[in-house]
């Protein structure tokens, strides 16, 4: 799978069992190397390196189990098996778990940077 965002015009993707339209306005979203490779190569998507904070946003059991498999996709998750939201939404939970700045712990040594 490669995270991509579409730069023009817009795309038929297949997200499950459904074609969904992409467009720029989507964002980053994830596709089958193939895919990406033919649209990369026509020139209406650019690769994305780092789409953890534009892929996901929020994401709740509101949203449609394709919505939640195209995040955690995003999130490089393997979402093929999974069938419920609560999967999807347990295993995003697990993937984003830590992805918050760290606190720094002053009594923990610090490096010599001269």
């Amino acid at each position: 799978m490669k995270n991509i965002r579409i730069t023009q015009g817009a795309v038929g993707v297949r997200v499950g069992l459904v074609i969904e339209t992409k467009t720029a306005d989507d964002g980053v979203f994830a596709v089958e190397d193939a895919v990406a490779a033919r649209l990369l190569q026509r020139g209406v998507a650019e690769e994305a390196t780092s789409n953890k904070q534009r892929a996901t946003s929020h994401y709740s059991m509101d949203m449609k189990l394709a919505e939640l498999k195209e995040i955690a996709a995003a999130y490089g998750v393997d979402v093929e098996k999974m069938k419920t939201k609560a999967d999807v939404i347990a295993a995003l939970d697990e993937a984003t778990s830590g992805t918050e700045d760290e606190v720094c712990d002053d009594e923990e040594e610090q490096p010599d940077l001269t």
